[in-house]
């Protein structure tokens, strides 16, 4: 349940609480009668440890469970799952191979197309402002495919359920103290992962950490500038620049 949970993980910014939804998520979509109460297990163990995702009222497997496009606050247009029907054309073709060499080439010609059909539809397109959106990407900005591979569940029946995951992120550079904009800089990144149904070319759902949240962006920021000031207490002032070992602590807040 934890390992398949990681591919219903936002790409960045992990908390204890996305992981807890991650993994009732995953699990209903492949165990739809939890007859061993699994997922009331894992619920009753992170709240005992007081671990609660921030936007959840309450801890049952009805609310934790990742909200589909129909009931996101933000809705995909057509075009970004006919763009998936577009991509599942290209797998179809190109999936199975028995060489290693052939899949990473594959792989990563999946990712290029990907990026070119999404580039497009952010700057051409009619709703590419909304879909941008919805990915937690800002339109105008680079964007990186990091990864696309498709994933066969196997339900207990024996029964496979095939889906695509793709994740996308966007990385910007940004003042690490709000009060000095010519100060010194962190990363600050956003992004999204999308989980969609290969038998249908469905979109399942968009976790996302959107690029443009001002929220997240202050947490972060606070979070680092507390991290370089007890830092600079034992090892003295940072020089300029000296931001990115860091990284891996305050994106992971």
């Amino acid at each position: 349940m934890c390992v398949r949970a990681i591919d219903y993980c936002p790409p960045v910014d992990i908390t204890f609480g996305e992981f807890l939804r991650a993994v009732i998520t995953a699990d209903f979509d492949l165990v739809e009668d939890d007859d061993l109460n699994y997922r009331i297990a894992f619920i009753e163990a992170f709240r005992k440890r007081g671990l609660y995702p921030r936007d959840v009222r309450t801890l049952s497997v009805e609310s934790l469970l990742w909200r589909g496009p129909d009931n996101d606050e933000v809705r995909p247009s057509s075009h970004l799952e006919n763009t998936l029907a577009q991509l599942r054309s290209f797998a179809d073709a190109n999936l199975y191979t028995e060489s290693r060499r052939k899949a990473f080439h594959f792989e990563r010609e999946f990712r290029r197309s990907i990026h070119q059909l999404l580039r497009g539809h952010f700057v051409n397109g009619s709703h590419g402002d909304t879909d941008a959106a919805y990915l937690g990407l800002e339109p105008n900005g680079p964007f990186e495919v990091r990864s696309a591979r498709i994933a066969y569940r196997t339900r207990p029946d024996s029964g496979l359920v095939p889906q695509f995951v793709v994740t996308l992120l966007q990385r910007n550079e940004v003042p690490m103290d709000p009060n000095d904009p010519n100060g010194q800089k962190m990363s600050f990144d956003g992004g999204c992962t999308l989980v969609a149904d290969l038998r249908d070319s469905r979109i399942q759902y968009c976790i996302r950490k959107n690029a443009s949240s001002d929220a997240r962006l202050l947490r972060q920021q606070g979070f680092a500038t507390q991290l370089a000031a007890t830092s600079s207490s034992y090892f003295g002032t940072l020089r300029e620049g000296v931001v990115e070992p860091f990284a891996a602590i305050h994106r992971g807040m």
